[in-house]
């Protein structure tokens, strides 16, 4: 739903609005198909169908030059409804409009002019253009019906201007009853109720919500043609993506929670883990490490790395990396002292006040860790993927390191000096 106020000094004009919905004047032929053009509860001098007289009357010589002349209301009508049931439909959304003239809705009604458009077989929808002007049962002219409002003699002055309408929970109301009517009007032919008047904040949704294209700006996208709005809408459609990815690691991650908390003593730990994971900034943070960049920079930026040495078997590693669905094993691996976090990029070991830091990938086993303990973890999580000729490559300072930590493990794997210095700190 969308709602547009209309005053003259807008540059909105409330008849070249009622040309466009009716395809009228300089609209005759554009855009996609009316299906029919009805006003309600007009003044018996604006005469009948399209009421181009009223709307030309609302902006002339006794309507102020800042006044809100009328609103226009445009809301989708539901494609599982049929032609009468969307007719109808529209007709009582636009009674409704017209009753809202105060926040009692027996004190009056505002004339109304509603078209409804086909939109080109895909997206039915109704656009009402709504009169700020109460008719209120007293007969007046032309002449008299848009004139300064006496409210101690009604009769001798204008309509009376509606104030509510120009409320913000006048907004909020007419949402909320559009999406009452759209539901029963589904439900009633036991379609599931599809509209919802709340924000995405009040429902509980992390999406943003999207903005509305329009038909010449969606014209323009489909034709390949950049505009600020439509880059707006990419860019909502791209982050509402990444939010999409974001919430089903989630649910993955808490399914692998819920298997740590019934079956290893990891409960406590993975709870911890599950906090970091729903750190949308610390997540972005390690997607964003110099040891997820680049495997050619790797080496300029990583204290150690385990690399396959075996073309050949570098097929059987990343189907490896893909069948570990949580990081238990992982976790079991690095020990205790390391706190797992699972991100797009791989599995990744963290101390707690510390800086350095441990990955595991479909690729290598890398660490940026100076120490002695960030070596053994990368080693140790290393193990955890079939590597067939594993090359474990170190800086010359950390080669006897390496030595004694294979040598505690057991592991037959070859040494390879680093020559790159590292060429900026982490």
């Amino acid at each position: 739903m969308h709602i547009q106020y209309r005053s003259r000094d807008g540059g909105r004009s409330c008849d070249r609005a009622r040309q466009y919905i009716a395809r009228e004047g300089e609209f005759v032929g554009c855009g996609d198909t009316v299906r029919w053009v009805k006003s309600l509860h007009m003044p018996a001098w604006a005469g009948d169908g399209s009421t181009a007289v009223y709307w030309q009357a609302a902006e002339g010589r006794h309507s102020r030059v800042n006044a809100r002349t009328g609103i226009l209301v445009e809301f989708a009508l539901p494609k599982a409804l049929t032609v009468p049931d969307q007719n109808a439909l529209a007709l009582r959304m636009a009674e409704l409009l017209s009753s809202m003239a105060t926040e009692d809705v027996s004190s009056g009604r505002l004339p109304v002019t509603l078209a409804i458009h086909e939109g080109y077989g895909r997206n039915p929808h109704v656009h009402a253009l709504v009169s700020t002007s109460i008719a209120d049962g007293i007969a007046r002219t032309a002449d008299t019906w848009f004139r300064r409002h006496m409210p101690k003699s009604p009769a001798e002055g204008g309509a009376q201007r509606s104030d509510y309408v120009t409320k913000r929970r006048w907004v909020h109301r007419v949402r909320q009853a559009w999406a009452a009517l759209a539901n029963s009007a589904l439900e009633l032919r036991r379609l599931p109720p599809a509209l919802d008047h709340r924000s995405h904040a009040a429902r509980g949704l992390t999406l943003e919500p999207q903005i509305h294209l329009g038909p010449r700006i969606a014209h323009m996208k489909a034709q390949g043609i950049d505009t600020s709005r439509g880059g707006r809408h990419a860019e909502v459609e791209r982050r509402n993506a990444e939010l999409y990815e974001v919430d089903a690691r989630i649910l993955q991650r808490r399914q692998a929670v819920e298997d740590l908390v019934l079956n290893n003593a990891l409960a406590l730990q993975a709870e911890r883990i599950w906090a970091l994971k729903r750190d949308e900034d610390w997540c972005a943070l390690l997607e964003g490490h110099r040891l997820a960049g680049d495997a050619a920079d790797l080496k300029t930026h990583a204290t150690a790395i385990v690399m396959e040495s075996d073309s050949k078997n570098i097929v059987a590693l990343h189907e490896a990396y893909q069948a570990q669905t949580d990081v238990r094993r992982f976790a079991q691996a690095v020990g205790p002292d390391w706190e797992p976090v699972a991100t797009r990029v791989g599995f990744w070991a963290i101390r707690p006040n510390q800086d350095s830091v441990v990955l595991l990938c479909s690729r290598y086993a890398a660490t940026d860790g100076e120490d002695e303990g960030s070596l053994a973890a990368m080693i140790a999580a290393a193990t955890t993927l079939p590597f067939k000729r594993p090359v474990v490559a170190v800086r010359d300072s950390h080669q006897e390191m390496a030595i004694e930590q294979l040598e505690r493990l057991g592991l037959d794997w070859q040494i390879l000096r680093m020559k790159s210095p590292r060429l900026a700190p982490r």
